[in-house]
């Protein structure tokens, strides 16, 4: 019996098992067996021996290898090393993330990547205190405890200095979850007690606090209480119930805190107890109104306020016992969400002598004018700020209500009621800030003597409604604005926020024309036209203008009841999106038409063909169109002479390319098929398929505009009303009954009646594309896989290396993923819409989805990866911002996307037990996934790797 040893232990066991005497039995010698293995052992020995010398040699080489990578750091970063130490401070400070970056990933990245370079780098960089000085701890890690002892050390890093400390939750929100017994099996009491611990490590140094931001859910905050030490300096405190659950916030106080800013979502102010003191900034929501008027006599050094959500009070019948006179408050908002009947005693009990600018949104309420004035009378302030918005209110009662504030600079109103008058509003305005009782020759002297600026937001569906001339009426007359007579205006904004812009043509009054002609001469002209705010006073938007006007002038439309002009083109509509980083710049949005034609124009022999075999099928001809999209297909929206609107989609012909030209008519006939069979299902808003040809399709114009060209300019209650339509479309689509096969969906006629069946996978490219159907998800990640390697050919030789081992470290790593598919809840089939972005769902202006078009890319597939959250505000996989492409762009803030998918998992929760599970559970599949499919440019898959390491160890 044979017995194989192969490390040090074992040869140990040998040793210790040598027989007691020698070997005598072959006629006195010792047998075969314990010569070879005496043999056996001497070169054993000679190898331990071998072994001992290699160590040695490896050791030194290491050492070595240190000493020269010590002198290659010196050789490679002459100028940081070159310098004097404080120098060298000097310049690591300028790599910190800018000021209000407290993501994780942001906050630790700047100083550890320093300290990784070299030895003097990081000995620079652990000596540097202002490297230290902001901690950013994300409390929803999985291994929150094995964090401890680096939280310590960063904070002993930072000296003697001011802290800056944010406590949140991880970007799959595992703190919100832990102990739901969701996919999180996390022990509670273990994660508390670490908590607590980083809590009492931080209350150490509250002494150096200067700002603390806490977002977490609401059942951890208490383990925040409890300060020991003052801080040197005020401090500014936000707190945050991530979970929006207010009633569980157990009650906690942070009385030794110093506090000058204090900012308290979901925080019942009745929960939190701490110095009102010295307070001068407080942002509260949902409030009850009393704690509101207590919050005024507990906090007497307060400036700024803002009151949101302000809800009723929990008494039947409140009171105030006095009137609460506070004379250091300069700017106060004031917001509702809901109705609040104690509106009129909340201000007829407060006074603000010094206030001088207020907000006001008051959407279920009329707008209290008496008791507003009032208010302003008893505080006898000089009020130069007043902004209006959301709120209902008839234009003669505003206008009103205006008069009585005659100390007014800036003005911004947004009505919200569907009723408002606005030509009736403009001509009270402008008749009360310019008497007609004056005569001819005497220079007109405003009501609203100081008023500067004026911004108006308009909320019609069509901007050529706008009544343009009796708008510029506020200006005054036009012989009044330049020279001495100038008056004090230097702003006048126009903002459409809920109309169908960008529109081919916007007409503008004759008369309203000439106006802006005049104005265009007077030096004084500020104008916008979009959400953004971009103003006349910026120069290329002042030639624009000036083009436009010209153009105006040069195209008077012919004819004897002329009235009007065209403005083409119409002035150019920037949307914000947010990078990466949470910075929002302004960007033309996708354009919402390539390019227009009407009857008379010209026309190509491919476009006219089509329009003829569109009037051969709808016995009508096409008179205007404008070109929706070019890519893919071309896409036009069509007006027919007998005023019917249609969409027409003509396919891209490959006659060249016989692969494309397969993907193209497969992918275009399977979505005429899918429209039918979904249509059928009378569930989801879809489009009617009016006619179709070889290559082209006449589909029904449905309502709505793309929700991606109106996102920016709804309010809160328009985006939760369509989170709600949305969940409820995906839903629906979610328990179709579809075959169980891993594909894209194909529909056969039987009987003249499509039945749904399976084929292969048709991706948004020829080689994303599957030649076969696949039976389970491993066989779909084998293939994606093999597909993401073609994108490895083209790098280079040190990019493909670690290409290859990032796709190596994935294979491994998707097969304990679908383990999870064993349960028939997560391994379901389902149908999938795989181009869902927001301009491909309509939806009216109140946030109501009205259909869902481009049903091209879709798929049926495990329901655990057929699931997701709107894609516009996924932070998951490559749009997660610590590792997407600089140049992706989302539409939504990094805190509203937050809010959003908070409300989406809430809303899906109460709805659907197996969906929720299938979005939380199946969040790293899908993000995988996300990866494999993504083109965007990753050299050596350098972001997809970082996101591995990041977010899967």
């Amino acid at each position: 019996m044979g017995t194989a040893f192969s490390t040090s232990a074992e040869c140990k066991v040998i040793d210790d098992c040598q027989p007691d005497r020698p070997c005598e039995v072959s006629d006195g010698s010792p047998c075969t067996a314990c010569v070879k293995r005496v043999r056996l052992e001497s070169r054993i020995e000679d190898t331990k021996q071998q072994v001992l010398q290699l160590d040695k040699a490896l050791e030194n080489m290491l050492q070595q290898h240190r000493k020269l990578r010590t002198m290659t750091n010196r050789l490679h970063n002459p100028l940081v090393l070159g310098v004097p130490p404080e120098v060298a401070s000097r310049i690591f400070q300028l790599c910190l993330p800018p000021e209000g970056d407290y993501s994780f990933e942001s906050v630790a990245n700047a100083p550890l990547t320093l300290g990784a370079v070299c030895r003097d780098w990081r000995s620079i960089a652990w000596s540097t205190p202002q490297l230290w000085t902001t901690i950013s701890i994300c409390l929803g890690a999985m291994a929150l405890s094995s964090h401890v002892g680096c939280i310590q050390e960063w904070l002993e890093r930072s000296k003697a200095l001011p802290l800056t400390i944010f406590l949140g939750d991880s970007t799959d929100s595992d703190l919100e979850h832990a102990g739901r017994g969701m996919m999180y099996d996390l022990d509670v009491q273990e994660r508390c007690s670490t908590i607590k611990q980083i809590s009492e490590l931080l209350n150490q140094h509250s002494g150096r606090w200067v700002e603390v931001k806490i977002s977490i859910p609401a059942r951890f905050l208490f383990l925040f209480q409890d300060v020991k030490q003052s801080p040197e300096r005020s401090c500014s405190l936000d707190i945050m119930a991530s979970d929006f659950i207010m009633e569980r916030g157990a009650k906690f106080s942070m009385n030794s805190l110093a506090l000058a800013s204090v900012t308290l979502y979901c925080i019942p102010l009745k929960n939190f107890s701490i110095h009102w003191g010295h307070v001068t900034h407080v942002d509260v929501s949902t409030v009850e109104v009393q704690h509101c008027h207590r919050l005024f006599t507990q906090a007497p050094q307060l400036r700024f306020c803002r009151l949101f959500d302000v809800m009723p009070p929990r008494e039947a019948s409140w009171a105030p016992a006095r009137i609460v006179v506070h004379s250091q408050i300069k700017e106060f908002t004031f917001e509702l969400m809901d109705e609040l009947e104690e509106i009129d005693i909340f201000f007829d009990h407060l006074s603000f002598p010094n206030v001088e600018k207020m907000t006001l949104s008051i959407p279920r309420e009329g707008l209290p004018s008496e008791t507003l004035l009032s208010f302003l009378r008893r505080s006898s302030c000089l009020l130069k700020d007043f902004s209006i918005h959301t709120t209902k209110f008839d234009a003669n009662r505003l206008v009103t209500f205006l008069q009585h504030i005659p100390s007014l600079v800036n003005l911004n109103v947004s009505p919200w009621d569907s009723n408002f008058s606005a030509p009736e509003f403009f001509r009270l305005f402008a008749k009360s800030l310019f008497p007609s009782n004056q005569s001819s020759t005497t220079v007109s002297i405003p009501v609203l003597r100081n008023l500067e600026s004026f911004d108006y937001t308009d909320e019609r569906d069509n901007v050529e409604d706008f009544p343009w001339k009796l708008a510029f009426r506020i200006l005054g007359p036009v012989s009044q604005m330049s020279g001495s007579h100038r008056q004090t205006f230097k702003a006048f904004r126009i903002h459409f926020s809920n109309d169908d812009l960008p529109y081919p043509d916007l007409s503008v009054d004759k008369k309203a024309l000439s106006l802006l002609r005049a104005l265009r001469h007077t030096g004084f002209f500020k104008f916008s036209q979009s959400r953004t705010g971009v103003s006349g006073d910026k120069p290329n938007f002042r030639r624009r203008f000036n083009s436009i006007v010209e153009a105006c002038s040069a195209r008077a439309v012919v004819g004897p009841s002329s009235t009007s002009f065209r403005l083409s083109p119409p002035l150019t509509m920037l949307l914000p999106y947010w990078n990466r980083i949470g910075d929002v710049h302004y960007l033309e949005p996708y354009p919402f038409s390539f390019e227009d034609w009407a009857a008379g124009s010209e026309i190509s022999p491919d476009r006219q063909t089509l329009h003829d075999d569109v009037a051969s099928i709808l016995h009508s001809k096409i008179i205007q169109t404008s070109c929706r999209a070019k890519d893919m297909n071309t896409t036009l929206d069509a007006t027919l002479v007998d005023g019917r609107s249609v969409i027409v989609r003509q396919r891209h012909s490959h006659p060249s390319d016989a692969v494309l030209e397969h993907w193209s008519i497969s992918k275009f006939q399977g979505e005429l098929q899918l429209m039918r069979w979904i249509r059928m299902q009378g569930k989801i808003p879809i489009a009617d398929i009016l006619g179709y040809g070889s290559n082209f399709s006449i589909q029904e114009k449905m309502r709505g505009l793309p929700v991606g060209l109106q996102w920016h300019s709804w309010s809160t209650d328009a985006k939760n009303r369509f989170m709600r339509d949305y969940v409820d479309v995906i839903l629906n689509l979610f328990h179709l009954r579809v075959p169980q096969l891993i594909g894209s969906a194909l529909c056969d006629l039987v009987d003249g009646t499509p039945v749904l069946s399976v084929g292969p996978r048709i991706g948004p490219s020829p080689i994303c594309s599957s030649s076969d159907t696949f039976d389970d998800a491993s066989e779909l990640f084998r293939f994606l896989i093999s597909v993401k390697r073609k994108f490895i050919e083209p790098m280079s030789p040190s990019d493909r290396v670690r290409a290859e081992q990032v796709l190596s470290a994935i294979e491994s790593r998707v097969g304990s993923l679908l383990q999870r598919l064993s349960d028939p809840v997560l391994s379901r089939c389902v149908l999938t819409h795989a181009d869902l972005h927001s301009y491909n769902i309509l939806a009216d202006e109140k946030g109501m989805i009205t259909a869902i078009l481009d049903w091209e890319i879709n798929y049926i597939q495990p329901a655990i990866i057929g699931v997701g959250y709107p894609e516009w505000l996924s932070d998951d996989g490559p749009s997660d911002p610590d590792f997407a492409s600089a140049h992706y762009w989302w539409d939504e803030s990094p805190n509203e996307r937050r809010r959003l998918r908070a409300y989406f998992e809430q809303l899906v929760l109460a709805s659907d037990q197996a969906f929720y599970r299938c979005l939380t559970e199946g969040r790293d599949m899908r993000s995988i996934m996300a990866w494999l499919i993504n083109t965007s440019p990753d050299p050596g898959f350098e972001r997809f790797d970082s996101w591995i390491r990041s977010r899967l160890s």
